[in-house]
C-alpha cells in the first residue's frame, strides 16, 4: 500500500507531465475580432472581414495563424491596413491554410526572423503589396497563389527588402507589376541585399516576373515566367515600358545565377540584366527563352558575366545583345536561332567580350566569331 507522501509525490509527477502537455498543444481562439492582438495559436473559425484597418495583429514570437480555409477580407483603399500586422518585429511566425482578399497589403512583416508563409491565396491588393517583408531572415513562401492587377507601380506578389535566406517555391502568380522581388535599391545601414533561392515558381502576365534589385546571392532556378505585359507609366510622356521576364537590375549585383527557367511570351525582354556597371559576376545558364517580343537576353552594362548553353529562339529582336558598356563577359555553348534581329550582337561600347562555340545563325560585333 501506497503512503500517503508517494501518492503526493505521484500527484505531482503527473500535474507535471499533464500539466506540460497541456501547456505545449495548440491553444484555439474562441472568436477573433478585427485588429485583435494574438499571441498563441490562433485558429480562425470564420471569415473575418475588416474594413476599417487590419485584421489580426502578432503579439509574440512562436504564434501559428492558421486559417482553417477561411478568408480575411480588409479595405485595399486604407493606409496601414495589413491582413496579417506583424510591424512589432515578432520572430518565428507561421501563416498558412486560408485566404486574404484585399487589404493596403496582404501580409506586412518587419524585423522577422523564421517566417513561414504556405498553403495561401492572396488577391484584391491594388495599393500595395501581397506579401511585404522588410530586414529579416530565414524566411520561407511557399504553395500559395496571387491574383493582382498589372498596372505601373502597381501591387507586388512578393516583396522581400533586405531580407536573408530567403526560400521562394511552388507560387502561382497571375500579374501584378512584380511577381517577385528582391529588393534594396539602395541599401542604406541597416539594411542588406536580400538573399536567397526563388524556385518552381509559374509567373504569368506580370510586368516583371522576377527583379532582383540588389542581390550578392541570389537564385532564379526552374521558374515558369510567360505572358508578360508592357505597362504604361502616365507620368513619363505618357510612356510604355516593356516588359521583363527576369530583371537584374540598379545596384551592386553579383554572383547572382540565372538557371533553368523557362521565359516566353513575354511582351518585352525574356532575361535582362542591367547594372550601371555595378553589375558583376552573373551567370544565365541552360534557360530556355524564346518568342519573346524584343531581346531574348540583354546584358546592359554588365561586366564579367556568363551567358551559357542558353536555348534562345525566335525572339522579335536580338537573340542574346551586350550593350551600354558591358564588357568582360564570356558568352559560349549557346543555341541561338530566328531572332527578328540579329541572333548575336554586341554594341561598339560592349567590347572586348569572348564569343565562343555559339550556335547561331546571324551575328554583329567584331568580337564575334562567323556563325
Amino acid at each position: 500500500m501506497l503512503t500517503n507522501k508517494a501518492i503526493i509525490a505521484r500527484i505531482c509527477v503527473l500535474a507535471l507531465i499533464f500539466g506540460a502537455t497541456l501547456s505545449a498543444y495548440p491553444v484555439q481562439a474562441a472568436h477573433i475580432s478585427c485588429g485583435d492582438v494574438v499571441t498563441s495559436y490562433t485558429k480562425l473559425e470564420a471569415d473575418l472581414t475588416c474594413l476599417a484597418g487590419s485584421g489580426i495583429v502578432i503579439g509574440s514570437n512562436n504564434v501559428t495563424v492558421n486559417l482553417n480555409g477561411y478568408t480575411l477580407t480588409g479595405d485595399p483603399s486604407v493606409a496601414g491596413s495589413y491582413g496579417i500586422d506583424n510591424t512589432g518585429g515578432f520572430d518565428n511566425i507561421k501563416v498558412k491554410d486560408g485566404s486574404i482578399i484585399g487589404f493596403e497589403q496582404g501580409i506586412r512583416m518587419i524585423n522577422a526572423t523564421g517566417v513561414n508563409i504556405k498553403n495561401m491565396e492572396f488577391s484584391g491588393q491594388t495599393s500595395s503589396h501581397a506579401i511585404d517583408i522588410k530586414l529579416g531572415e530565414d524566411v520561407k513562401v511557399k504553395d500559395s497563389s496571387f491574383v493582382l492587377p498589372t498596372v505601373f507601380l502597381g501591387p507586388e506578389a512578393v516583396r522581400l527588402q533586405s531580407v536573408d535566406n530567403v526560400n521562394i517555391k511552388n507560387l502561382d502568380i497571375d500579374g501584378g507589376f512584380i511577381g517577385i522581388n528582391f529588393a534594396c535599391s539602395p541599401c542604406t545601414d541597416p539594411e542588406t541585399p536580400t538573399t536567397g533561392n526563388i524556385k518552381n515558381n509559374l509567373i504569368k502576365g506580370a510586368f516583371t516576373g522576377v527583379l532582383i534589385a540588389n542581390s550578392n546571392d541570389a537564385y532564379v532556378k526552374n521558374n515558369t515566367i510567360r505572358d508578360g505585359v508592357s505597362v504604361v507609366c502616365g507620368f513619363c510622356g505618357p510612356l510604355t515600358i516593356p516588359a521583363r521576364g527576369i530583371h537584374v537590375a540598379f545596384l551592386s549585383n553579383s554572383g547572382t545565377k540565372i538557371s533553368g527557367n523557362q521565359v516566353f511570351d513575354n511582351d518585352g525582354i525574356g532575361i535582362r540584366a542591367s547594372g550601371d556597371g555595378t553589375t558583376t559576376g552573373l551567370e544565365v545558364s541552360k534557360n530556355n527563352v524564346h518568342d519573346n517580343a524584343l531581346e531574348g537576353i540583354q546584358l546592359y552594362d554588365t561586366q564579367t558575366s556568363k551567358v551559357a548553353k542558353n536555348d534562345v529562339k525566335d525572339n522579335g529582336s536580338d537573340g542574346i545583345a551586350l550593350l551600354g558598356g558591358s564588357a568582360g563577359n564570356t558568352v559560349e555553348k549557346n543555341i541561338v536561332s530566328g531572332s527578328g534581329g540579329s541572333d548575336l550582337l554586341h554594341d561598339l561600347t560592349s567590347s572586348p567580350n569572348i564569343w565562343k562555340k555559339n550556335t547561331c545563325g546571324t551575328s554583329s560585333g567584331v568580337d564575334i566569331p562567323p556563325c
